[in-house]
């Protein structure tokens, strides 16, 4: 699985039990506070994982051009 796959489905996972938790009702309000922080958070990782890539595919380019070493 690549890293961007990865953020995919935990971002996925992150918002469908952050839409559990609202859908709850009353009685879950505490609950309701951990889903904000839960897509909060699915968000913000967002696009360091992007930055991730757009690096290691700079990386596998400059290897390409020094023959292959990375």
């Amino acid at each position: 699985m690549t890293n961007k796959n990865l953020s995919i489905e935990v971002t996925k996972l992150i918002l469908s039990e952050a839409n559990k938790g609202t859908s709850a009702g009353e009685n879950s309000s505490g609950f309701a506070v951990v889903a904000d922080e839960a897509r909060t958070l699915a968000s913000r990782t967002q696009e360091p994982t992007e930055e991730i890539n757009k690096m290691i595919e700079r990386l596998q380019a400059a290897g390409k051009k020094r023959g292959g070493l990375l």
